[in-house]
């Protein structure tokens, strides 16, 4: 821990606001998406402490200009056999080591929160940490191992849907480009969001699995795309998808503030609640 380095100081005045601990997934797209809900939310009067790995904290000093209410703390991850010095996000994977790796030192990583937490004590914490993954390729296709410009592929006109682990942020990023899902959640609350998408708003087709073990095959997945692609099933999702990707474009800003809104009056209420 005596590695572990902040930005800005803090102040008792700063101590007395609502304190709010982020901790993205070490990937740049995350990272992003994190640092930009950081700003509205500092903006709200929220003071907020933004965790990644050395490196990636000097990218985002490179696009961030210093903003009292956020402070920056870098905690380098672990040594791992097999995992190249500078391999602090998916986006350096190109440098050697794999995505499993990866996953490995994060989950070593989680064990250093312990003391930072009861240092720091927020009153929130937003992160996005694995408890590992089984890293599987196949030689089919295209294959993409390292970060893929996800919004420029879902912005394409050849892209018809989305095979989705159900995260939020790719949700909303699909909707957003009017691209219809394949739901195939794997962890945390991803299940949730994939009924949401299937069952309740009807946007996207569920991946059947197997009742008893949770399974699915190839043919689970081939029976999916076929409905959302080439059934009538799928024509309406399709429609319905495009619908809301309109109304999201055509009143982007109002949304985006009222949902920030929203979201900081639910933390305080939470933080109020204990």
């Amino acid at each position: 821990m005596e590695s572990l380095r902040s930005d800005f100081g803090s102040t008792e005045a700063e101590m007395r606001q609502l304190h709010v601990m982020m901790v993205p997934w070490l990937s740049k797209s995350h990272i992003r998406a994190f640092l930009e809900l950081a700003k509205k939310l500092g903006a709200h009067g929220l003071k907020i402490s933004f965790l990644s790995a050395p490196l990636n904290i000097r990218w985002i000093r490179q696009q961030l200009q210093p903003i009292p209410e956020i402070d920056l703390l870098e905690l380098p991850l672990p040594s791992i056999d097999g995992l190249p010095e500078g391999v602090e996000s998916t986006a350096d994977l190109k440098r050697g080591g794999t995505f499993g790796l990866l996953l490995k030192a994060m989950d070593e990583w989680e064990k250093s929160f312990e003391a930072l937490l009861e240092r720091i004590s927020p009153d929130l914490m937003a992160a996005a940490l694995p408890h590992g993954f089984v890293e599987r390729t196949q030689r089919r296709g295209l294959l993409v191992t390292e970060w893929a410009p996800q919004l420029h592929i879902l912005a394409h006109s050849s892209t018809g849907a989305f095979l989705n682990h159900c995260g939020w942020i790719s949700v909303s990023e699909g909707l957003r480009f009017g691209v219809p899902f394949v739901t195939l959640p794997l962890q945390y609350e991803q299940g949730l969001n994939a009924k949401l998408i299937a069952q309740e708003l009807k946007l996207g087709v569920e991946v059947r699995r197997n009742e008893e073990d949770d399974s699915f095959s190839k043919e689970d997945i081939c029976r999916a795309v076929c409905t959302l692609m080439v059934e009538e099933e799928g024509r309406q999702i399709r429609s319905r998808v495009q619908e809301i990707s309109r109304d999201l474009t055509r009143n982007d800003s109002q949304i985006y503030r009222a949902n920030i809104q929203s979201f900081v009056s639910l933390i305080k209420q939470k933080v109020s609640c204990k």
